[in-house]
C-alpha cells in the first residue's frame, strides 16, 4: 500500500523574511521553518553555528538546590548517595553528578538499577541509603514518580534533590527540591534529557561560586528607556515601561554594561583583551563571535556576548564543565532528545566539537576514530553503552566512561564488547520471535507481543523496531513469573501521544513513565489481561488518539536537474539531524529511472539513475522486489540526499523513502 504524502504547510511571507534576512535560499529557510525554526534569530544560530545561552535559573528551584548543596558542602566531610537509571542517560547523569560532588568536596556514592530491577528506585536501593547515612541523595534521569521512596527519605531525616525529565505526575513525591524542566513550560529547556538536566545543575553551582551570581547587570538605553535589559544570573529580563523599570532597580545595585565608552564593563573592550583582537563596533564583534545583531535591538546582542564571555570564562577556569558537557551530549544523543532547539543543538554539537578535540580514550577505542560525528555517537558508542544496563549492570558502563587509566579502559571495553556481542545475540532471537508472532495479526493497530523468553532491558528495543516494520504502534513485554509482573515499553512513529493513548491505564500500572512517543511500565502479572483488554478496545478506535490526521510529509518539490552541490553544502551545515529536526525530505515528481540495477551482497537493494539528472545516485534499500517495476516507469520519488566522498572523489546520493509508480 502506498504510502500517504503531504507538503508541510509554511507561511510563504515568513520564508522570504528568514530568507532575505539572513541571504539564505528559500529552500533552506523552508527546510528550518519545518522544523520549528521558525523566526529569523533561531535561524540565524542553526545556521551560524552561534549560540544563545539560556539559563539554568529558568529552572524552577535551582536557585534551592545550589542553596541545599552549597550549605551542605560546609559540613565535615559531607556525604551523597547519587541514584541513576540504567540506560546511557542515566549513566551520563550520574558520572556529570560524581564530577561536580567530587569538587566540591563530597564523599560520593552511587546506585543504579541491577540485573532484574525494574527501572526506578529499588528496596534494594533504599536499604543501601540507610546503611550509608548521606547528608544529601540526589537523582538523576529518575524519581519523578517515586513517591513512596521519598516519604521514606524523609522519615531518615536525609534532604534530596530530584533531577529528572520525564513527564510530572499529578502527584509530586515529597523530595526536599524537585529539579525538572517539565514543570516550567520553557520549550527550550522541557527537552533536555536526564543527563542535560543534571549538567544544567552542575553549571548553575559552579556559576554560584562566582561574582556573577545574583549580581545585576544593567545594558540600559537612554533615549528608550523600556528597551533596557536587566540581566540577572544569565536571564535577559525587560520591561513593559519605565515605571516598571525604574521600580524594579529602586535600591538595588547595578552595574553598567556598555559598548563604545558607555557602561562600568564595556563589551566591546572586554571582548578586545580576550582575545587579543581589535574590533571596532558592536555589528563586527557580534558577527565574528556568532551573535546575532541587529541595530534595533543592540542591547539583546549585548547581553548574549556578555553571557557568552561568561560561560567561555567558566569553561577556560573549569575541566569539569568540559567533561560534564560531553556526558550530557551522549545523554540527549542516546536517548533521542528533540534536536530542533538551540539548547540540545548547542549541547550536542560543542559536545561533539568537545570530543574531537580531548579525544577521550574511551570514544577513540569505542569508535577507532579520531573525529566522530553524530552517527557514532547513536549507533556505536550508544548501543555499547546501553548493553551492560540491558544484559544486568549498568555499572560496568559507569566505569568504563569515568575511568581515567587507559589501561583499566581497555580492560573494561574487552568486557562491554562480550557483553554487547550477547546482546545482539538475544536481541536479534527476540526480534526473530516477536515478528513470528506478529506476522499473522497484520489487521491489527496496535501490536502486543509479550514472553517470558524475553530479556528486559531489550524490550525497547524490539518495540521500536516492530514499529517501524509495520508503521504501527507496539508494545513488548517481559513476563517476570518470579516478581509476578510484566514490564515492558511501548513505541509508535505515529501522530499519537502514547501518553494520552495510555491514561485509562493508570490504576493498573505499578510502575510508568516516559515521553510523546515512548514509554515504559510495569504491570502487576495478575492485571496483565485487563491491560490487554483496555488495548483491545483502544485498537478498534485508535484514530481517536491521533492529533492529526498521519501523514508522511516531505519539505520540498525540486526538480533533480536542480539539485547540486551548493544545496548539499548548506544542507551539511543544518547538521546534525535528529528526532524532530529530521533530515530534509525531497520529492521529484514525473522521474524517469534508467540503469535500474540490484546491489548488495544479497542483492537485496536498488540502485539506479534518473534521466532528468544521470549525476545522482538513487539508492533504494530492501526493495529488490521492485526492480522489474520501476524499469522504463515514470515515477514520484521522495528522498534525501547525502554527499559521498570516496577517494577523493565526490558525488550526490539520494536515499529513496517511498516510491510511487505514476
Amino acid at each position: 500500500m502506498n504510502k500517504k504524502w503531504q507538503k508541510k504547510e509554511v507561511n510563504p511571507e515568513k520564508i522570504k523574511y528568514i530568507s532575505s534576512r539572513l541571504n539564505i535560499s528559500p529552500e533552506i529557510a523552508t527546510i528550518l521553518y519545518n522544523r520549528g525554526i521558525n523566526t529569523v534569530e533561531k535561524a540565524f544560530y542553526f545556521i551560524e553555528e552561534g549560540e544563545n545561552i539560556i539559563s539554568p535559573f529558568l529552572i524552577e528551584n535551582m536557585h534551592k538546590a545550589i542553596s541545599m548543596i552549597n550549605e551542605i558542602s560546609q559540613k565535615d566531610k559531607p556525604k551523597v548517595f547519587i541514584i541513576g537509571d540504567k540506560d546511557v542517560d542515566g549513566i551520563t547523569g550520574i558520572s556529570i553528578l560524581l564530577l561536580l560532588f567530587k569538587e566540591l568536596g563530597f564523599t560520593t556514592i552511587h546506585d543504579l538499577p541491577l540485573e532484574n530491577e525494574s527501572y526506578g528506585i529499588s528496596e534494594r536501593i533504599f536499604e543501601n541509603i540507610k546503611r550509608e547515612n548521606p547528608d544529601l541523595v540526589v537523582t538523576v534521569d529518575i524519581g519523578i514518580k517515586e513517591n513512596e521512596f521519598f516519604d521514606k527519605i524523609n522519615l531518615l531525616g536525609i534532604k534530596s534533590i530530584i533531577t529528572d525529565h520525564h513527564e510530572i505526575p499529578d502527584v509530586l513525591p515529597n523530595a526536599t527540591v524537585i529539579i525538572n524542566p517539565k514543570m516550567k513550560n520553557n520549550k527550550e529547556l522541557t527537552s533536555l534529557s536526564g543527563a542535560a538536566v543534571a549538567y544544567k545543575l552542575c553549571f548553575a553551582t559552579i556559576f554560584s561560586r562566582t561574582e556573577y551570581y545574583n549580581r545585576i547587570f544593567l545594558i540600559k538605553d537612554d533615549k528608550n528607556i523600556d528597551s533596557s535589559i536587566i540581566l540577572n544570573n544569565l536571564i535577559d529580563i525587560s520591561f513593559k515601561d519605565k515605571k516598571e523599570f525604574l521600580e524594579f532597580i529602586k535600591d538595588k545595585v547595578v552595574t553598567t554594561i556598555g559598548k563604545d565608552k558607555e557602561g562600568e564593563i564595556n563589551i566591546i573592550s572586554l571582548y578586545n583583551t580576550l582575545s587579543n583582537k581589535n574590533y571596532k563596533t558592536l555589528e563586527q564583534l557580534a558577527r565574528n563571535n556568532n551573535v546575532y545583531y541587529t541595530k534595533n535591538a543592540e542591547n539583546k546582542t549585548i547581553a548574549t556576548l556578555f553571557k557568552k564571555y561568561i560561560k567561555e570564562k567558566l569553561f577556560s577556569q573549569n575541566k569539569i564543565l568540559r567533561q560534564a558537557l560531553i556526558y550530557a551530549c551522549l545523554g540527549n544523543v542516546c536517548d533521542y532528545m528533540p534536536f530542533n532547539t538551540i539548547e540540545n543543538r548547542t549541547i550536542i554539537k560543542e559536545g561533539i566539537s568537545l570530543i574531537n578535540r580531548m579525544k577521550p580514550e574511551q570514544i577513540k577505542i569505542t569508535t577507532k576514530k579520531d573525529n566522530i560525528d553524530i552517527k557514532d555517537i547513536s549507533l556505536t558508542i550508544g548501543p555499547l553503552l546501553n548493553s551492560s544496563g540491558r544484559l544486568g549492570n549498568a555499572n560496568i558502563s559507569l566505569e568504563f566512561i569515568t575511568e581515567e587509566n587507559t589501561e583499566k579502559i581497555y580492560s573494561i571495553y574487552q568486557v562491554l564488547t562480550e557483553i554487547n556481542k550477547k546482546r545482539k545475540t538475544i536481541e536479534e532471537e527476540a526480534y526473530k520471535d516477536a515478528i513470528s508472532y506478529l506476522q499473522n495479526l497484520s489487521n491489527k493497530n496496535i501490536l502486543i507481543y509479550y514472553s517470558d523468553k524475553i530479556i528486559k532491558g531489550i524490550t525497547g528495543i524490539i518495540a521500536t523496531k516492530v514499529s517501524k516494520r509495520y508503521e504501527k504502534t507496539s508494545f513488548i513485554f517481559y513476563v517476570d513469573k518470579n516478581n509476578k509482573e510484566v514490564v515492558g515499553s511501548g513505541r509508535t512513529i505515529l501522530n499519537i501521544n502514547m501518553i494520552n493513548l495510555l491514561n485509562d491505564c493508570k490504576d493498573i500500572f505499578v510502575r510508568f513513565g516516559g515521553h510523546k512517543k515512548a514509554c515504559g511500565m510495569t504491570i502487576d502479572i495478575n492485571n496483565f489481561t485487563e491491560f490487554l483488554n483496555i488495548m483491545e478496545e483502544k485498537d478498534n478506535k485508535l484514530q481517536d488518539y491521533f492529533e492529526s490526521e498521519f501523514y508522511y510529509r516531505y519539505d520540498i518539490e525540486i526538480n533533480p536537474r536542480d539539485i547540486n552541490y551548493s544545496i548539499l553544502k548548506y544542507i551539511e551545515k543544518l547538521e546534525p539531524f535528529g528526532p524532530e529536526y529530521e533530515e530534509p525530505i525531497f520529492r521529484s515528481y514525473g522521474v524517469h529511472p534508467i540503469e535500474v540495477t540490484k546491489i548488495g551482497q544479497d542483492m537485496d537493494h536498488l540502485k539506479f539513475k534518473v534521466k532528468e539528472n544521470p549525476e545522482i545516485n538513487f539508492l533504494w534499500w530492501n526493495k529488490s522486489s521492485e526492480y522489474d517495476n520501476i524499469k522504463r516507469s515514470t515515477a514520484d520519488v521522495f528522498y534525501y540526499l547525502s554527499l559521498n566522498t570516496y577517494n577523493n572523489r565526490r558525488s550526490i546520493d539520494a536515499y529513496v523513502i517511498d516510491l510511487h509508480i505514476i
